[in-house]
């Protein structure tokens, strides 16, 4: 079986829950348990778009049974929006196709961060600009305008990775 990045990610996660719930770590157990909510924390927002942001605070092995069923749960969502590093160009409308689903992916957890209203705003106004100056094949303003939206998006944690996928795949169609 061929994993993305993304997919081998969530896996990797997935099988470092199999291996605390199964006992492989012995006496640092609770050290593994810890790192591993930590990481999760990498997910914060997509956590709160379902409503399970505190399951990364029961630092127990239920903590990580709960944590393994909402990665299994949520794997093909969270693979859609952290996306792939393999991206094809082999004509102009899938390209746009994939860069609107991103986009609009990317939207939607604009939307439930914890940005001000403002920022929010301003973020797809950014991200709007960015596609613009994709579709015209225009680099420097793509560019500028990314620059923009990391900007906003580094204030909340978990933000930027959605950013740059949907901008690598507006990239796809400079």
């Amino acid at each position: 079986m061929t994993y993305t990045l993304a997919e081998s990610g969530i896996a990797s996660l997935v099988i470092r829950c199999n291996n605390i719930i199964n006992g492989k770590y012995g006496d640092d157990t609770q050290k593994e348990i810890d790192d591993l909510m930590e990481e999760m924390k990498g997910f914060e927002l997509y956590l709160q778009m379902t409503r399970a942001s505190t399951i990364i605070n029961d630092r127990t092995i239920d903590g990580v049974k709960r944590v393994k069923g909402w990665l299994t749960a949520n794997a093909a969502s969270l693979t859609m929006v952290k996306g792939s590093t393999s991206i094809t160009n082999n004509n102009q409308s899938s390209s746009e196709a994939n860069a609107s689903v991103a986009i609009r992916q990317t939207i939607q957890v604009v939307r439930m961060s914890q940005l001000t209203d403002d920022e929010k705003d301003a973020l797809e106004l950014a991200m709007s600009r960015m596609r613009n100056a994709a579709e015209e094949k225009d680099e420097k303003g793509f560019a500028d305008k990314l620059k923009d939206a990391i900007d906003i998006a580094s204030k909340v944690t978990g933000l930027v990775p959605a950013i740059a996928q949907a901008a690598g795949q507006l990239a796809t169609m400079l």
